[in-house]
């Protein structure tokens, strides 16, 4: 839903939002320069909903942590859609591979901090989307949504995750799940374990107990970096 025919790059750097969510919340994006005064923030969201959809020009600087392969591809065919739309639009690729993101958000919090504003860039809905909307650098986009129509597409609950007393700062790009569990099939067949349609927690609970009782390993995490734990932990616990 990264519209930038939307968005007038002549100038200053205008203040935009992107975002993603998964289950936690967890969601990409937004974008802007830091504004000096408030008639500028009001110039800049002006300008992000009222200016015509005849391709924008410019630059936009995209900042965010997808570097793996799958990431990679999936914003490159991002790129090429808005591309296709805006051939006059120069999009740059400023994201920083590492750390799960981690990387990525020291760099943008040193950027911030330097006024070093990317136009658009990948967050955290919630407190850390609203701690952007509390240093100014992010534009409200509620009559966007309004006028777009996305208010009646997206979900409400995920809006109300992209917006901040009462009005919207993020515009989705996706959804993922963090509460998916992958398992071995052939190796739970072949140890005559059944798994049922509908697994419930405790079935979790004895299947792991059953595999453990033959010897296999029944579950396997990578918590290297803290997170990956804690993910596992606030799916069960939701």
């Amino acid at each position: 839903m990264f519209d930038p025919r939307r968005i007038s790059m002549s100038g200053t750097k205008r203040a935009v939002a992107v975002a993603i969510t998964v289950t936690s919340t967890l969601m990409l994006a937004a974008c802007g320069s830091t504004p000096s005064t408030t008639s500028s923030t009001a110039s800049n969201t002006e300008s992000v909903a009222s200016s015509p959809a005849s391709g924008a020009t410019g630059s936009a600087e995209v900042f965010s942590s997808w570097t793996s392969g799958s990431e990679s591809a999936a914003l490159q065919s991002l790129f090429d859609t808005t591309k296709s739309a805006n051939p006059s639009l120069e999009l740059v690729n400023a994201a920083v591979a590492g750390g799960a993101g981690v990387n990525s958000k020291q760099v943008l919090t040193d950027r911030l901090a330097a006024g070093d504003v990317p136009e658009t860039w990948k967050t955290t809905l919630g407190s850390e989307l609203s701690n952007y909307v509390k240093q100014g650098v992010v534009a409200d986009l509620t009559d966007l949504y309004a006028s777009e129509g996305w208010d009646k597409v997206v979900p409400k609950e995920l809006i109300d995750n992209m917006s901040y007393d009462g009005k919207t700062y993020a515009a989705l790009t996706g959804v993922h799940r963090a509460n998916v569990l992958w398992y071995n099939k052939p190796l739970v067949e072949d140890a005559g374990v059944t798994v049922p349609a509908t697994l419930t927690f405790a079935d979790f609970a004895t299947i792991a107990t059953q595999l453990q009782g033959k010897g296999i390993t029944p579950l396997c995490l990578g918590d290297k970096d803290t997170w990956t734990a804690a993910q596992l932990l606030e799916a069960i616990i939701v």
